[in-house]
């Protein structure tokens, strides 16, 4: 309840923190104003019609009154500053209110700016949670059908080496996905790539004007170096048809066809960072209802035998069958 009292108090403060500056300002220089008038000291003279000259600021309300009109710097005559002191904190004053005006101005026109921009912007950042999204649950199904180790706790820890070592090894390509309608993962991989790849495409075309340049980058990676590439996207398909054309017996295991390591995918690991930053930003921003990022699920159970994992039998039968090869070849 404290939390949430502090919150609300952050906010009220952020939202009107230049009418909070500008009272403070106010209110500090009258009493600077004041002080010579309690400790006796001649530091303004009134001016009445007539050249009546009347000395020092009598009651807080003067020098009220005169840091509101110095601050404005509108100033009226009737009050004027007459010692080397009072004429330097007058000064200061003035500037402080230009200042805090200037900065009051350009707030107001950046968020005027910001409004019109934040329908674009949800948009931007509802493509790119769909695309972290996807990216991320493409390999959690991976490690799930095929690792028989416990799921990792973070995305970080998902896309380690070890851990994309783990998958590669695992993962029979001749198996199947549970996915509808059934393919093998020969099959499914590719689509998948090729479906993300389009997404990426879109996302930069569509919101290159109002994308977070980090954001661009991330996909941008994703696609000429990460795993989107046109040449790592490609590459299961390609390896494959070689070894059907040469005959090479190449095992079946993901990890004989991935290109993919720790540095490629690390893109996903920071869109996924911006998301969870822009979900905050947003939610904060706008009374619409917007989905919160993909969270990696807290998945406690263990699977001996993921549906997917590849045989001993099978992967070491294929290897014999590639050193056979091999022995032909070099024979």
């Amino acid at each position: 309840m404290i939390k949430n009292k502090f919150g609300r108090f952050q906010k009220i403060r952020q939202r009107h923190k230049y009418i909070i500056q500008y009272g403070l300002i106010i209110a500090v220089s009258a009493f600077i104003y004041y002080v010579p008038s309690l400790l006796n000291l001649i530091g303004f003279t009134d001016i009445k019609p007539g050249d009546y000259f009347k000395p020092h600021l009598k009651t807080p309300i003067d020098s009220i009154y005169f840091s509101v009109v110095s601050i404005t710097t509108l100033g009226f005559g009737d009050i004027n500053p007459i010692s080397q002191i009072m004429r330097a904190v007058v000064s200061i004053e003035v500037l402080l209110g230009i200042v805090t005006i200037g900065q009051a101005l350009h707030s107001i026109t950046v968020k005027a700016e910001e409004d019109k921009r934040l329908p674009h912007r949800l948009a931007a950042y509802e493509d790119v949670r769909l695309l972290t999204t996807r990216l991320i649950s493409y390999w959690k199904d991976i490690y799930l059908q095929s690792v028989p180790k416990k799921y990792p706790a973070s995305l970080t820890e998902l896309l380690s080496q070890e851990n994309i070592n783990k998958m590669g090894m695992c993962l029979d390509l001749d198996a199947k996905p549970s996915v509808t309608p059934p393919r093998t993962w020969w099959q499914w991989l590719p689509e998948k790539v090729n479906e993300m790849t389009v997404m990426s495409d879109k996302i930069l075309e569509r919101h290159v004007q109002v994308l977070d340049p980090l954001a661009y980058s991330y996909i941008h990676n994703l696609l000429s170096d990460g795993m989107l590439s046109p040449m790592k996207g490609s590459i299961m398909n390609a390896v494959r048809q070689s070894d059907k054309a040469m005959g090479f017996p190449r095992p079946t295991n993901y990890g004989c066809y991935l290109a993919d390591n720790e540095d490629s995918l690390k893109p996903i690991i920071d869109l996924d960072n911006w998301c969870q930053k822009e979900y905050s930003i947003l939610k904060n921003s706008s009374n619409i209802l917007i989905k919160e990022p993909f969270k990696v699920p807290a998945i406690e159970s263990i699977v001996d035998n993921p549906a997917s994992l590849i045989s001993q039998e099978k992967l070491q039968a294929q290897l014999i069958k590639q050193e056979e090869y091999r022995a032909r070849t070099e024979a």
